[in-house]
């Protein structure tokens, strides 16, 4: 692979190392289309657990750093998956990529480039890229790549990554969902505040943890998402972790109570301006009541009026029909890749099982085409996890 005019790789194991890494990094974020890593996450002493080593990859040009990847080095777990369940694991040695948003200014050679050095010189078996928008420059770097790094794309499909853009107002949002949309949302936010007391709270600081946390797993526990490890923990690791959130005053959290009893919880981080959504979850007892569009109306409404967000991102797992469609106003086709070293056994072995089995899907999805058997069994793949 020719290596780009005057350019020169490093890998550093420090980030203090890293000529204005902060610098960088902050400014990544602030034009990224959805989050992509907190550098306080990253250089904190207490955010890799044991095992975990930074690698952070450098592009240098005269002598300055130019393009800047930085990595969490650790054993991998790949999983093989059929819906939500889980076939089998496969453990791999693997870098993890913190943050996407540093190579979107760059070119897609430089970045392959350097993407195929640090692999090479940590002699690891695949790179994780997380998910990536398809028209971003790191994806373009996948087709740029040259042996042994080969690209390998996760989803069979691609994936919608649904987002709001802010507007100056709550209203000025409704206005801009579709007739029917803004039209049934009014309607079922009418219909609750007229059957039930209702009792909306916003949770920020680190004294309002323990409740939160508390009225959280209960409905948690309730949920499809409990059996497929979507959970909402009470247990001293979450609550530390929430706790610390509060203490740099990212977390903003949101319970919706029916008559004096918590029936939806609502969970997320302010990070810079965006709200970093993470899975909610209501009593399917009040599904027919429509708590969880009530609950992240109340949410949008209070992110929009009371903060500095410009952008709600949902996060992954989006598509074409689903609640997040419905209240997105931005999409971003994405999908998941990892960059994996054909030359390594291990990483061999996962490049020809995740082919086979996406084959298997692919087949299977022809064989069973569409319509309501298709759908009966995407939901038991769905309802019953591992």
């Amino acid at each position: 692979m020719k290596v780009p005019a005057g350019a020169v790789p490093i890998v550093y194991q420090c980030p203090e190392d890293v000529p204005a890494l902060a610098e960088t990094w902050a400014a990544a974020q602030e034009t990224a289309e959805f989050l992509g890593g907190e550098y306080r996450d990253y250089v904190s002493p207490g955010a890799s657990p044991s095992g975990v080593q930074r690698r952070i990859a450098v592009l240098t040009k005269a002598a300055k750093p130019d393009l800047v990847l930085p990595f969490t080095r650790e054993t991998h777990l790949h999983t093989f998956t059929v819906g939500e369940r889980s076939l089998g694991r496969l453990p791999t040695m693997a870098l993890r990529l913190a943050n996407p948003w540093l190579s979107e200014s760059h070119a897609p050679s430089d970045i392959a480039y350097l993407l195929r050095h640090v692999m090479q010189k940590e002699h690891v078996d695949l790179i994780d890229l997380g998910e990536i928008p398809e028209n971003s420059a790191l994806r373009g770097a996948l087709d740029a790549l040259a042996w042994p790094a080969r690209k390998l794309r996760l989803g069979r499909k691609d994936s919608i990554r649904w987002l709001i853009d802010f507007p100056e107002t709550f209203d000025a949002y409704l206005a801009g969902l579709s007739t029917s949309t803004r039209q049934s949302t009014r309607r079922k936010m009418r219909s609750l505040e007229k059957d039930f007391d209702l009792q909306f709270e916003t949770f920020t600081l680190p004294q309002d943890v323990d409740r939160f946390l508390a009225e959280g797993e209960k409905i948690s526990r309730l949920t499809y998402q409990w059996n497929v490890g979507q959970q909402l923990n009470d247990n001293a690791e979450t609550r530390a972790r929430f706790r610390d959130l509060a203490d740099q005053g990212r977390l903003r959290c949101y319970l919706l109570s029916l008559d004096g009893v918590p029936r939806a919880f609502l969970r997320g981080t302010v990070e810079g301006q965006i709200y970093n959504y993470e899975t909610p979850g209501f009593d399917p007892a009040f599904a027919k009541n429509s708590v969880g569009t009530v609950i992240l109306m109340r949410a949008l409404q209070d992110l929009i009026t009371n903060t500095a967000c410009r952008t709600f991102d949902f996060g992954t797992g989006g598509d074409e029909i689903g609640f997040k469609s419905r209240f997105g106003n931005r999409r971003l086709t994405c999908n998941s890749y990892y960059i994996v070293n054909a030359i390594r056994p291990r990483a061999g072995l996962l490049l020809a099982g995740q082919n086979a089995l996406t084959g298997a899907k692919n087949l299977a999805a022809a064989v069973i085409g569409t319509g309501a058997f298709r759908d009966r069994i995407k939901r038991r793949l769905r309802k019953y996890g591992d």
